[in-house]
């Protein structure tokens, strides 16, 4: 992907066409992050629908931060900010503030699915020693 690579050399974020200038990034190492289940996970708050099998979740940081320190050092610009991005997508950054400057992609975890039910003829499949794999 040329635009991580543009990430790394040059501190600009290129994938929407414009030039969004950001600090000097380290990946973190990956991880899975399940779908909310009895615990909610933190970072289903940022996450998109990661519902059903959960993420793979590839992240780079910017440990300095900053680009962003007028919104670390006055909290109501913080809290601004979260709000104004909820009104037009379901992501709740103020939330995971300390992750903000960062950049995660999101892998959805959907290449292996298990779906177990009983066959319809599972009293004949029995009788003729089959084995069923759904």
């Amino acid at each position: 992907m040329p635009f991580l690579t543009e990430v790394g050399s040059q501190q600009v974020w290129r994938a929407s066409g414009n030039d969004l200038k950001i600090g000097a990034l380290s990946a973190l190492p990956s991880k899975v992050v399940p779908a909310d289940g009895l615990n909610s996970v933190p970072l289903n708050r940022v996450l998109k629908n990661n519902f059903w099998n959960g993420s793979h979740v590839l992240e780079w940081e910017d440990p300095k931060k900053e680009l962003l320190r007028p919104l670390f050092e006055d909290a109501s610009r913080l809290q601004e900010l979260s709000e104004r991005v909820t009104q037009y997508i379901p992501v709740r950054i103020g939330a995971l503030s300390d992750r903000l400057g960062n950049i995660l992609l999101q892998l959805p975890v959907t290449v292996i699915t298990a779906d177990f039910q009983r066959p319809q003829d599972f009293d004949r499949a029995k009788k003729s020693d089959h084995i069923f794999l759904l």
